[in-house]
């Protein structure tokens, strides 16, 4: 079902890309091993949980309709014992769509934003001026514009602000990040290094240059890069799980208004693969009863329930429950469905 769903999916998108291609005349070999190669294990990691439940029900209710449960059932075999290979089998697929959740998927990600960047996406720029973002701890950065294809920031400031006072200021023309040497260069710089001075006269203290220092150009090293200024879409899911855990550290002590979708992203990575073992549970509760309506009816049932679930882990990301944080919330859809997996397991015939 995976393999079937991944030729609809990778046919579908090629099609709607095959003019972007065109024009930038990729070979094939670019296409499938610069792109889809990066793009089918999103796809799998997607679609998994549904196939395994789709293949769960098709299964299940093949046996079923063949009386296989019935003949089981009479020997004395428990519904739950039969049940265990189908436990044991969902935990290992939950165990692998975690591991492609927090490591394969990402770097993959990564990869193939960067391919859709650079031939899918040459036409968004990046609109947004006077950009003021906290760095580090009393360490502040500003830039006038900034142009994420040339990795420019115009106008560049750097402040160091201790309790409320300013006690130095960088300014440049202009920084360009560096990718070989992660290090920012920096045009035309002046660095002011401030100290107070509180006159007799006035009580009030008076910030006055103690030092300038100007260079016509300089290397940097800075907690800065261009992913900090201008984020591509899908940024929290190109990193690991070890990566995201770093930059959620990095986020915190920025206090960042990014910070809570970190921190649902990271969450997300845990609870999402929960569900290959909960809609096995359902699957399994629902198919083991031989019915009027055959296959197709326990599939359209399976289908049902499972858009359902898909619908409410969507929404779980977006809607705010108040008193409940939304990293907690991405949770409820799946202790709901545990639930009702519990207890159709216990109403099924024994």
């Amino acid at each position: 079902m995976v393999v079937i769903l991944i030729i609809i999916t990778v046919v579908i998108d090629a099609t709607e890309k095959m003019e972007d291609f065109r024009k930038h005349k990729l070979t094939l070999h670019a296409i499938v091993f610069d792109y889809f190669i990066y793009f089918i294990p999103f796809i799998v990691n997607l679609l998994t949980p549904i196939c395994v439940f789709l293949a769960v029900i098709y299964f299940t209710s093949k046996l079923a309709n063949d009386t296989e449960f019935v003949a089981m059932l009479s020997a004395g075999i428990s519904l739950y014992r039969l049940y265990l290979p189908y436990f044991f089998t969902s935990i290992v697929i939950s165990i692998l769509t975690f591991y492609l959740n927090a490591y394969v998927v990402p770097k993959a990600t990564a990869k193939r934003m960067d391919f859709e960047y650079k031939y899918l996406k040459l036409q968004m720029t990046y609109g947004e001026r006077d950009i003021h973002k906290k760095i580090a701890q009393n360490q502040y950065f500003y830039c006038s514009s900034y142009n994420q294809y040339e990795q420019t920031a115009y106008q560049f400031s750097l402040e160091k602000i201790v309790n409320g006072r300013l006690e130095s200021k960088l300014l440049a023309t202009r920084g360009v990040y560096i990718d070989s040497l992660r290090k920012w260069r920096l045009d035309n710089v002046t660095i002011r290094d401030y100290l107070v001075n509180s006159p007799r006269t006035s009580d009030a203290p008076q910030f006055i240059p103690e030092k300038i220092t100007q260079y016509v150009q300089i290397d940097t090293a800075l907690l800065l890069t261009p992913d900090d200024i201008y984020r591509k879409e899908y940024f929290a899911y190109m990193m690991t799980l070890d990566e995201l855990d770093e930059y959620i550290a990095l986020e915190t002590m920025r206090n960042s208004d990014f910070l809570p979708e970190l921190l649902v992203n990271r969450m997300e990575r845990f609870a999402f693969p929960f569900a290959a073992f909960i809609l096995t549970l359902i699957g399994f509760s629902l198919a083991t009863a031989k019915k009027r309506g055959g296959i197709a009816m326990q599939l359209g049932v399976g289908i049902v329930l499972a858009f359902v679930f898909v619908v409410l882990v969507q929404l779980s990301k977006s809607i705010h429950i108040e008193g409940i944080p939304t990293e907690i919330s991405l949770w409820i859809p799946n202790v709901l469905f545990w639930v009702i997996g519990i207890y159709l397991l216990w109403r099924a015939p024994k």
